[in-house]
């Protein structure tokens, strides 16, 4: 009887632990995803497609703007906020460590993780034609251009 009462409860303790975190901002790892939960607002495409910085080939696979966005629930409702991200994601880890990274000549509200670099835009910031983003190092030095894509996917409703 009490093994019984232990699987129970056992059982409803580990049905309550749950991966999703709510009310914390997110981001999508890719255009398909950001469709996909309808935050998508527009891609970019850059003038270098593939570039070397500080001696490592790196190509870019996509760069778009979405809402920064919020699981409400464990239901995995999402909330949109009145800011953007407009995000960049490489093919390959990139180490940030001793880099500067600017975006329109701004290095304020940055992100960056191993696969990608993220910058918030508040909801004053117009969603421009043009975004420059630059890499510094010791080493090296980046500048990649970035123009928005006028076309929009007939694949998933905006």
């Amino acid at each position: 009887m009490y093994k019984l009462n232990f699987i129970i409860i056992l059982f409803f303790l580990l049905s309550c632990v749950s991966d999703v975190k709510t009310n914390i901002p997110n981001r999508c790892i890719n255009i398909f995803e950001a469709k996909e939960k309808k935050v998508f607002i527009c891609s970019y495409s850059s003038n270098k497609s593939e570039f070397y910085f500080n001696g490592i080939k790196t190509k870019i696979d996509d760069s778009w703007i979405e809402n920064v966005w919020e699981y409400k629930n464990k239901d995995l409702d999402i909330s949109k906020s009145d800011f953007n991200n407009f995000i960049v994601t490489f093919n390959n880890e990139f180490n940030f460590e001793n880099t500067v990274i600017k975006i329109d000549g701004n290095i304020n509200a940055i992100g960056k993780s191993r696969h990608c670099i993220f910058k918030y835009l508040n909801k004053n910031e117009i969603i421009k034609d043009t975004i420059e983003l630059e890499l510094l190092s010791k080493k090296d030095t980046v500048s990649i251009i970035f123009i928005k894509n006028l076309a929009k996917s007939p694949d998933f409703a905006e």
